[in-house]
């Protein structure tokens, strides 16, 4: 398990003319003193990095006022230019930690000129919006868990969501596929339940495409239960 002082012994690239580094420790510290100071507590931390630690993805999850759900920040920070430092909000499934990221609230910031003042800004504007995305996805999910999905419709979106949208790749709809035939905790046929299985699909992916894969998974859903 990598730990945010973990995050500190990745080497950090110089500081250029047109590039700023972000450092990974540095984001991270930055998200758990902005939500302390705000009265959130910390419930859980997941960090995980690609390509020698030059990209970086942390999960943090927040105590909520609902017992099945969590709130949820995700960043992403790279060292090579790959990725832009990201911030997403939602939520995090309290039984399996699956996690909820909608596009309205995720924020970009190339790593130049002023990054590092923005990046603050960025945190600070994240931490006060945090709950009420939060409640909103609570919404999502208690309109999914009342919607029923007959096989043929969970095989017809699961293959738009591979085919057309790109959202998993073809090692995650083998999990998805798994998840729909054994899931004991969602083995409901609800739109809940697939949103879940996906979800848990969702956890083999690569750190960089984390918060993007969910974006995408968030929007399908709505954009086809709405």
């Amino acid at each position: 398990m990598i730990t945010v002082n973990d995050l500190g012994y990745i080497p950090i690239p110089e500081k250029t003319d047109t590039y700023v580094p972000i450092l990974h420790k540095d984001l991270a510290e930055l998200v758990l003193e902005s939500a302390d100071k705000n009265g959130f507590v910390i419930k859980n931390t997941n960090f995980d990095t690609a390509r020698g630690g030059n990209i970086m993805r942390g999960i943090f999850a927040f105590s909520g006022d609902d017992p099945e759900m969590d709130m949820q920040i995700g960043i992403l920070n790279s060292y090579d230019k790959s990725k832009m430092v990201t911030i997403g909000l939602g939520s995090q499934v309290v039984i399996c930690q699956n996690g909820m990221v909608s596009a309205d609230y995720a924020i970009k910031r190339k790593h130049t000129g002023s990054v590092e003042d923005d990046v603050k800004r960025m945190v600070g504007q994240s931490i006060e919006l945090l709950y009420e995305e939060y409640r909103r996805n609570i919404e999502v999910r208690n309109r999914l868990f009342g919607i029923e999905v007959s096989k043929s419709k969970y095989a017809e979106l699961i293959g738009r969501m591979f085919i057309e949208e790109n959202i998993i790749t073809p090692t995650q709809l083998g999990i998805v596929k798994k998840e729909f035939q054994e899931s004991k905790l969602f083995p409901e046929p609800t739109a809940w339940s697939m949103y879940n299985h996906v979800n848990q699909a969702l956890k083999v992916g690569h750190p960089g495409d984390y918060i993007e894969q969910h974006i995408g998974l968030h929007n399908f859903m709505l954009e086809n239960f709405s």
